[in-house]
């Protein structure tokens, strides 16, 4: 049918978790149909998220895992069926993204803006092809990221680096396209 035909809605609620807190661990959560999925906002230090489920969100360009902080993991998480959001985007310091597994988000993967000492270590990215379609990028301001042991498959681009540290270390990545 044609564009004038279809309906486009998005969910009421913005985020199925949202937190400003310090010293939390969000883990073993699932999160279904909301603009973003896990939140973090102003700055939080000591925050693990972990073994949470988020599926299925309908944003505008928002996240389904959000980091900014200090001191932050995300770790065995798995991020699926996401329009028009950033599976696991990260800024701040000392941040680790390790072990989570990514899929059909379309825009980046795993995405480190402005991150100072961090690891994506250990995902897997898979099928991420929309606009933005990176499935692992290191963007803007970023200083001794370390790009370790992922697996990424089905996905326009592999790697993406820009900005003040124009050299990450990667080491031990698998790249395939099927």
């Amino acid at each position: 049918g044609t564009p004038a035909s279809h309906t486009i809605s998005y969910p009421v609620l913005d985020a199925g978790i949202y937190s400003t807190k310090s010293n939390v661990v969000i883990e073993g959560l699932v999160v279904r149909a909301f603009n973003n999925g896990i939140y973090l906002d102003n700055s939080p230090s000591n925050v693990i998220v972990r073994n949470n489920d988020v599926k299925y969100l309908k944003s505008n360009d928002w996240y389904a895992i959000r980091l900014q902080g200090t001191d932050l993991l995300a770790e065995g998480n798995t991020v699926t069926d996401s329009q028009r959001s950033v599976g696991i985007l990260a800024g701040g310091s000392n941040i680790i993204v390790r072990n989570n597994y990514v899929s059909r988000t379309s825009r980046q993967g795993i995405w480190f803006m402005g991150v100072n000492y961090g690891q994506i270590v250990g995902n897997i990215v898979d099928d991420i092809r929309g606009t933005h379609s990176n499935a692992v990028s290191a963007y803007l301001s970023n200083k001794d990221i370390l790009i370790a042991n992922n697996k990424i498959s089905r996905a326009q681009n592999a790697f993406t680096v820009h900005g003040d540290d124009a050299n990450p270390t990667l080491v031990n990545n698998v790249t395939l396209y099927n």
